[in-house]
């Protein structure tokens, strides 16, 4: 195996460990200092801190080791910009510090890939960030095998500069903060101007003057695809997330002025308005104003005469008169004794019922037959019931 290789492989499983180990023991860091400050008075970030570490244990040791790897890689390529090779040659020769560089730029968004395939579902956009940790894993590994491109990939080292300004906008989502709140604002403003000097105008700026100093046509096939396939795929991802950034600095100002014309009113002077109490000096009386037309509160009256001179205040209690029930009719239903009742079926001979009305002329008479057929009504003749029958059933 060659050694260059073996040093390249090492680096990448070196920083793939190492992050892991830092994962885990921001965790465990962050579990011990939010239990330890979060009883303390004016602790209200805290308690929220508190109540996201139980919720989420991972969320916090994440962001911290987002904001160690976008440090780290800043630092790596400002070091390489500061030894004037990769400016000299930006797109053939990559010294022995560039492809360290770029190992550990590579382990460090195989770790990302793999972290955030296990917590995909507690992600937003996470096919996006799935889709530019891949292609940016695997056009380094090109970069790093042909050892060309390296202004190319000491620019991009500088994306991970606006990743800890999103991830605080992220946080700030899930601590439950409200939109309108000036951290929101600031956080939007910050993650605006990383991404527009990080992702937009510095690679444009070094782009430009690699044109100038020599001409990508000398790379090889490979790498030149890569190269063309990044600078296509990337502009258009981080002109994305200068639009992202934009819109939730839009969405704080839509919340913010819709906070000051809706939060309640308060007593001195809120917008300039005196609130003051004052009492009443008549005490109040009942009111009755016509919106709609509910009848409920209308008199008893008949369909003859719909204009009643009734007070409204007796109309209130909404008293309806309800029919009395015969008593004998009542035990006549349930099956009553004989003695109190008396009932009688009227005989077949009588052709009219009671109740029965003469056929029209589309209608044909009804024979005998079906008269017989049809029940006949019980004609009843009730006796006034003594309280000793009643008493009875």
């Amino acid at each position: 195996m060659d050694a260059d290789l073996a040093i390249d492989l090492f680096c990448i499983s070196v920083t793939v460990n190492l992050c892991t180990a830092l994962f885990f023991a921001w965790r465990g860091l962050a579990d011990w200092l939010i239990r330890r400050f979060s009883e303390e008075p004016d602790g209200t970030w805290r308690r929220l801190l508190f109540v996201l570490q139980d919720e989420k244990p991972w969320f916090l040791a994440r962001f911290l080791l987002i904001l160690v790897q976008s440090t780290v890689l800043c630092w790596a390529g400002v070091a390489l910009l500061l030894q004037g090779e990769v400016l000299q040659k930006p797109f053939l020769g990559l010294a022995a510090s560039g492809r360290v560089c770029f190992a550990i730029n590579i382990g460090c968004y195989m770790y990302v890939l793999v972290q955030d395939a296990l917590l995909q579902r507690h992600l937003s956009n996470y096919y996006i960030t799935f889709m530019h940790h891949l292609v940016a894993a695997v056009v380094y590994l090109v970069f790093l095998e042909f050892r060309q491109n390296a202004l190319g990939g000491t620019v991009g080292l500088f994306f991970a500069g606006a990743a800890p300004f999103f991830e605080t906008s992220h946080l700030l989502k899930e601590l439950h903060v409200e939109t309108h709140r000036p951290a929101h604002g600031t956080s939007s403003i910050f993650s605006g101007l990383s991404a527009l000097v990080f992702r937009v105008l510095l690679p444009a700026g070094f782009v430009a003057y690699s044109y100038v100093v020599a001409s990508p046509f000398t790379m090889d096939i490979l790498v030149m695809s890569c190269y063309f396939l990044s600078l296509v795929f990337f502009g258009m991802l981080n002109v994305w997330f200068v639009y992202s950034a934009v819109d939730s600095l839009r969405a704080h100002y839509r919340a913010k002025s819709a906070w000051t014309y809706m939060r309640p009113l308060q007593s001195g002077e809120p917008h300039g308005l005196v609130v003051r109490q004052v009492q009443a000096k008549r005490p109040a009386t009942l009111a009755f104003t016509t919106k709609r037309n509910d009848l409920n509160f209308l008199p008893p009256c008949s369909n003859i005469n719909l204009a009643s001179n009734s007070p409204t205040t007796r109309n209130v209690t909404n008293a309806k008169d309800y029919h009395k029930i015969d008593i004998a009719a009542f035990f006549n239903t349930f099956g009553a004794s004989p003695q109190s009742l008396e009932c009688q079926s009227p005989s077949p001979q009588d052709s009219t019922a009671p109740g029965a009305s003469t056929p029209g002329p589309n209608e044909a008479p009804v024979s005998q037959e079906q008269n017989h057929s049809l029940p006949s009504p019980i004609t009843c003749e009730t006796e006034p019931a003594l309280p000793s029958d009643i008493e009875a059933h």
